[in-house]
């Protein structure tokens, strides 16, 4: 083992999202809490709306010089065509907040949550749904683009999307709807495309992409069934829409749910990616809304908090690698956007984030042009279908005080990133990982 130093401009960042750290927000999802569909609800949730200076005093303590947040789309624009200045300048207030503390804010417009009157459309299974994300992304740019040139259209566009029409674990919760679902992959990819050109148009040196839902997928035996399904799901959950912004051609099989998505080629000015696990993928006649797959994480894998239904399946730090060297092909800047794991105690984190770390070093030295790791995420949030049975911080959150505490593991990734360095040392304490997963109440996830 041996130090391992980065660059000095290198992002050590968390990633954040609105609903699930905002609280207060009346969106799809709020709509769905209170229609009894999640364990529990977001409440205030970690009271950003109010005080989101508390953790950013946190963040920039911690040493971190990035950090992505989502705006909410139901707090800009509430009622379809009337947009609410004060949200927009409290959005304005935290971006500068954090370049106050010398924290790098980089901004997506989409994570999940969508307006209450668009969800009532049909969200983006619907006509005219690629014009009002354009004219929303609009409002945003003229609102922030003097404190944000680092920007995102949508986080995990298929995850979104698979979760709302096939599996129904989102909004608006239907199962097995794969017109919609690829309608949806269509329009969300020509809302993209639009709100690329939108932001360009609007903010100068602007940088924007998307972040991409990326799964290690591993057959779960040497069965054709099942190594099919292992390879269909990647082509439709991993490549999809890479592939409309790589080639601006849809998959044949896709071609007639999604539409002509030439627009979309070359609207990426760098990559993101959203990797954290691996599953094993099983064919299964009965999961017809999953593409007849089964998605597990076997018996004596390393997993966080959940078993038998982790929420992020095996932990698999090396995935970053072979993810990262695929996108970097393209001849762009890649950066991981997300990675962690759902671990209240903190048993398999520290050894999750050294070992990261450790790949993303292993890239850079390979000639990767890697400029950054955020991890997933700051502060214990609501953690969408799962509620609050799963605690993804660096930081542990008491929902009834909002009292914060450091993990250990908050306390290690804060000395990478203050260093800008992995040191032997600390390779060396945490090259195990803690014991076996915890039992928690989970929910099934298509991931």
């Amino acid at each position: 083992m041996r130090d391992r130093s980065f660059p000095r401009d290198f992002l050590w960042g968390v990633a954040v999202s609105a609903h699930q750290v905002e609280g207060g927000s009346v969106d799809s999802w709020t709509a769905w809490e209170d229609a009894g569909r999640v364990p529990e609800k977001a409440g205030i949730a970690c009271d950003w709306w109010r005080d989101a200076e508390r953790d950013l005093d946190l963040a920039a303590a911690l040493g971190l010089n990035a950090l992505r947040l989502s705006t909410a789309w139901a707090r800009v624009e509430p009622e379809e065509g009337s947009f609410d200045d004060k949200a927009l300048h409290r959005y304005h207030e935290i971006a500068q907040g954090m370049i106050d503390r010398g924290i790098r804010p980089m901004v997506c417009l989409h994570h999940f949550a969508d307006p209450v009157w668009f969800a009532r459309r049909g969200a983006f299974t619907s006509p005219g749904a690629v014009d009002l994300f354009a004219r929303y992304a609009a409002r945003v740019a003229d609102a922030l683009g003097d404190v944000c040139d680092m920007w995102l259209t949508f986080n995990e566009p298929s995850a979104y999307l698979a979760r709302g029409w096939l599996t129904g674990e989102y909004p608006p919760g239907e199962r097995g709807n794969i017109v919609a679902a690829g309608i949806g992959l269509g329009n969300i990819a020509r809302a993209h495309a639009a709100a690329y050109r939108v932001l360009h148009a609007r903010i100068q040196d602007a940088s924007v992409s998307w972040v991409q839902h990326q799964h290690t997928l591993v057959p779960a035996s040497h069965r054709v069934v099942d190594r099919v399904a292992a390879r269909v799901q990647d082509r439709h959950i991993n490549a999809a829409f890479p592939h409309f912004v790589r080639t601006g051609r849809s998959f044949p099989e896709l071609r007639v749910f999604t539409g002509d998505v030439s627009a979309v080629q070359g609207t990426a000015d760098f990559l993101g990616i959203s990797h954290c696990g691996r599953w094993r993928v099983r064919f299964d006649r009965r999961a017809a809304a999953e593409g007849f797959a089964h998605h597990y994480a076997p018996s004596g894998a390393r997993t966080g908090d959940g078993s038998p239904d982790p929420l992020h399946g095996e932990c698999d730090p090396d995935g970053i690698e072979s993810v990262a060297r695929l996108l970097a092909k393209w001849g762009k800047p890649v950066y991981v956007l997300e990675h962690g794991v759902a671990d209240a105690a903190d048993r398999i984190r520290p050894w999750l984030v050294v070992e990261a770390v450790r790949c993303c070093h292993e890239l850079i030295e390979d000639g990767v042009d890697l400029r950054g790791y955020f991890h997933a995420t700051l502060v214990d949030a609501f953690e969408w279908e799962r509620g609050w049975s799963t605690r993804c911080g660096l930081v542990a959150l008491d929902r009834a005080t909002q009292q914060r505490a450091v993990r250990e593991s908050g306390r290690l990734y804060g000395a990478i990133a203050s260093a800008g360095a992995l040191t032997a040392d600390q390779q060396s304490r945490h090259a195990r990982c803690g014991g076996p997963a915890q039992t928690g109440r989970v929910a099934v996830s298509m991931s």
